[in-house]
């Protein structure tokens, strides 16, 4: 599997997939207020930069405790907004396990910029397992080694690298069996739908 080093955080053993098809919290969420910031109470009536519709949402904190709360998100930015009582919140991405809003998933994750500097941000989750494909959420044309991440559950994502040769490198483990797989079904790896195939039948092996 990949060669990574450990960040942070306790190693989960439910996958955050099947939380998310749990029954919400019935509690009020108050412990999402000591993991963010309060906002400007304009934030709550849209009237700075951080605007849009208030929406329902589902977010798992890192307790996997599963909470529906109304947020407002922003993944290129990697801002996360929780509307508690009438007052936004925001939450830091490295104090949440992930949340699911418009149909898509997304976690947070420690990455490295192109300059070497550390950052955490949020990522689309496109398969989850013993290794997940991330998907960069930012705006403007990328290529697939900038836009799309690999990254064992709890470590640092990295890009997956341009060219089967390279990404099957990156998963040594498996690589005899992703190769008989490729081969079998004839998969384009610069198509987003064959590289999710490829990761989650990855995922699928002992």
């Amino acid at each position: 599997m990949l060669m990574l080093s450990a960040l942070s955080v306790n190693a989960q053993s439910t996958l955050l997939s099947d939380l998310l098809q749990g029954a919400p919290n019935q509690s009020d969420p108050y412990a999402l207020l000591f993991i963010g910031i309060r906002e400007n109470s304009n934030h709550a009536t849209g009237k700075k930069a951080n605007t849009g519709e208030w929406q329902k949402g589902l977010l798992v904190d890192l307790e996997d405790q599963l909470y529906e709360v109304d947020m407002r998100f922003f993944p290129e930015k990697g801002k996360l907004f929780v509307l508690l009582d009438g007052t936004s919140y925001q939450v830091y991405p490295d104090k949440i396990r992930g949340l699911h809003i418009d149909g898509q998933t997304y976690v947070p994750a420690y990455y490295y910029s192109r300059s070497g500097e550390k950052l955490v941000g949020f990522f689309a989750l496109l398969s989850e397992g013993q290794v997940n494909l991330l998907r960069q959420v930012e705006s403007g044309a990328f290529s697939l080694g900038d836009q799309f991440y690999l990254q064992e559950p709890n470590e640092t994502a990295v890009p997956v690298k341009g060219g089967t040769r390279k990404l099957l490198e990156q998963l040594p483990e498996q690589r005899l069996q992703l190769e008989e797989f490729l081969e079998a079904n004839k998969l384009n790896l610069k198509k987003e739908k064959d590289l999710i195939r490829l990761i989650d039948y990855c995922n699928s092996l002992p």
